[in-house]
Order: structure tokens, then sequence, then C-alpha cells
């Protein structure tokens, strides 16, 4: 905590210098949210959108605590807590580059482990490996990047909790990690350390992992769904955990889903926004009273939406007009839990030129069409601090 606190003196004082000067960074990336383990990237934690001192970022990834950025040199760059991918297993507050990693074109942080997609195809995995998650065979954890076992053609990868699926250019699925709920969709509980291919289903275009639970779009904009339903995440109108795909209700011309755990998003080809799972409406007006439902409804007012992405207990939508719109909760304050809740879908106050959103645990990343990336959320450990609005991460 002094070390935080003395980086934070330092910073606003800029001791050692007659003036402090802010100069103009062609490319940023935004973050918000829950930064005690760093995962915002600035230095230090805070819940209000903070700029990232990176240049030429192309694509982010938010996950459970720490963060990913893809530079357009085709390098990667992660901070927050633990296994970076640094030869360490040590955090950083500030982005540090992934080690013996380039051409990659497709990054997605999960819950303490990372996947990354490089232009030819195959897929690298590095983090916690307690369910075989990163897909080498083993169940070692690994604080640099290895070539998942067995995977080549791919075009979609995404991390979960704590497993792990990927597209490739046939269609096909393939899943491996944890399987305790379901998640990698064979019909059994046994987890895999090697990628196993899903055969159930078939004219795929699109994949998304859920901290325990799987999603797959349909060319037709179907969706299926299978892993944790505890809360109805699956959308298929029951509230039990499905160890197959299933079909998603009333999920017609779908492009996008993402799941934050517990609650689950999807966006239509006419840019609306549905949601089922644990409603984050109800969920905002009470925290500790939890209602769910089980079946997809659209949210009002929320239109010309391009991207959706669900959090730890809220949500991000970004617009056309390259506008940020957020609802649910930010939860923050050790040992008295406080949250900063939103009811209905708000904008981003002065907070515009974004073209890609990611929603991590309790943080958010934003990246704005120069480049820059920033963040906001909330600090459970820090119920002293709140702020708002975003601020630029450091070191990227």
């Amino acid at each position: 905590m002094i070390k935080r606190i003395l980086l934070i003196i330092l910073i606003l004082l800029n001791i050692g210098s007659d003036k402090f000067e802010v100069k103009e960074i062609p490319y940023q990336i935004l973050a918000w949210g829950r930064g005690e383990d760093g995962e915002l990237g600035n230095g230090y934690s805070n819940h209000y959108p903070s700029q990232a001192l990176i240049s030429d970022v192309i694509s982010i990834s938010a996950g459970g605590s720490h963060s990913l950025a893809i530079k357009k040199d085709g390098t990667v760059w992660a901070w927050g807590c633990c296994y970076l991918g640094n030869g360490t297993d040590e955090g950083s507050y500030f982005p540090v580059q992934v080690l013996n990693l380039s051409n990659v074109k497709a990054i997605s942080a999960g819950g303490s482990f990372s996947l990354a997609l490089k232009k030819d195809g195959t897929v690298w995995a590095w983090g916690r490996n307690n369910y075989g998650q990163l897909g080498n065979g083993t169940n070692e954890d690994s604080n640099f990047p290895i070539k998942v076992l067995n995977l080549e053609d791919v075009i979609v990868i995404s991390a979960g909790g704590k497993h792990s699926i990927a597209l490739k250019r046939d269609g096909s699925i393939w899943v491996w990690g944890d399987n305790e709920n379901g998640q990698l969709g064979n019909g059994t509980n046994n987890s895999s350390n090697i990628p196993v291919k899903l055969s159930k289903i078939s004219n795929i275009i699109s994949i998304t992992a859920g901290f325990s639970n799987s999603f797959a779009i349909l060319s037709n904009g179907d969706v299926y769904a299978w892993g944790d339903n505890f809360y109805g995440q699956l959308g298929n109108g029951i509230g039990l955990t499905k160890s197959k795909p299933n079909l998603i209700q009333n999920s017609d011309d779908i492009i996008d889903v993402s799941s934050g755990g517990e609650r689950s998003i999807a966006l239509d080809r006419n840019g609306n926004v549905w949601q089922w799972g644990v409603n984050l409406f109800d969920w905002s007006v009470s925290p500790w009273i939890i209602e769910y439902d089980i079946l997809p409804f659209m949210i009002e007012n929320l239109n010309d939406i391009i991207s959706i992405s669900a959090g730890g207990t809220f949500a991000l939508a970004l617009k056309s007009d390259k506008t940020v719109w957020q609802w649910g909760c930010f939860c923050y304050g050790d040992p008295d839990i406080m949250c900063d809740c939103m009811e209905k879908p708000e904008i981003v106050d002065n907070f515009s030129n974004i073209i890609k959103i990611s929603a991590g645990e309790s943080y958010a990343l934003a990246l704005k069409e120069d480049g820059t990336v920033w963040a906001w959320g909330a600090d459970l450990f820090a119920s002293w601090y709140y702020i708002w609005p975003p601020e630029q991460i450091l070191n990227l």
C-alpha cells in the first residue's frame, strides 16, 4: 500500500521536474473498475475511466484480475494479477510484454489465464492450469506462452473462468479445461487438458466462453448454450445445468453473445440487446436480493448497439456513435461492501470515439479510435477511493 500511495504522489507532484507536462499519445487504452491487482494498468486502483499510456493498440481483453492488449506490431502486453506471461508468476501495476509471442491477431483473458491466437491459426496459452485450461496435456501452470496441442487453423478463441473454447475455420468447436458444470458440452463432467471436438452442433460462426458456461452462434442467428445454469444464464427456460448444447429460446438473428458468469447478454442484427440470468436491473436496486430471468428479454431504450460485453455485476454496450453505455453495479470496499448501481443503461459521460469495449470481473476496458486505452470500475479494497471519469493506463 505504501508503494502504491508513494507512486501516486510521485505522479501527481512530478517530483524532480519543474513542471508537469501532458503529452499527446497517438494510441490509447482506457480502463475502469476494481484495481487492487493492477488490472487497470494505471499504477493504482480506481473505478473511473483512466488512460493507459500505451501506443499502437488494436485490441483489448479484460479478465478476472488481469488485462491484455495487442499492439500493431503483433506483440501482446499484460497487466494485473499474476502469470502475465513475462516469465514470472508475479503481477504488475503496469503493462509488461508477454514473452516469445508475436504475430498475434486475437487475445482472450480468462479467470487467471490467457489465450492468444496467432496469424498462422495456432493458439497459445499461459497462466494457471489446474484444470488443464492451457490445453498442453499437463496440469502445470506456465508463466510464459505455450502452444495448445493438436489445434490448427483456428479463427476464434475465448477464455472462460477455467475453461477454453476455440472455433476452427471448418466450423468445428474445440473445448478444454474445467468441466465441473458441463461447460465443455460433451455430456460429461470430466475435465480435459487437451482440446476435444464438440460434435453436437454445426454451422457455427462464433463462440464465447462464460465463467462456467459456453455459447455458440449459428449462421442462421440461433444460439446454443451449455454449462452452468443455476441462475438461468443459459436462457433455455429451464434453471438446470446442461452438459450438452441447448437452444436458447427467443434468440433469433443474434450476432454476438457475452456472459458474465451469472448473467448473459446478446446482440441482434438490428442493434438491440437481450439479457437473461441474474437481472442486473433488479440487482442494481438491491444487490443483496437476487432476481433472475430464465428467458431472454430485450432491454428497452438501448438501440443502435454494435458491441457488447458482460462483466461480473455489470454490462457494457458500444453504440454506433462510438459512445459507451453501462448498467448494473460496480461494487467496492472492504470490509463494508458498497455498490454504485445503475437501474437502467446510462451513457459514460464525456467519453467518445470508442471502438472496442471489454468488461472484466469488476472493471472495464475501452479502446479509443486513436489507439489509447482507458479503464474504470471499483476497488474492493479501497472503499475510500472512488473516482470518475476515465483515466489513462501507464507504460503500455
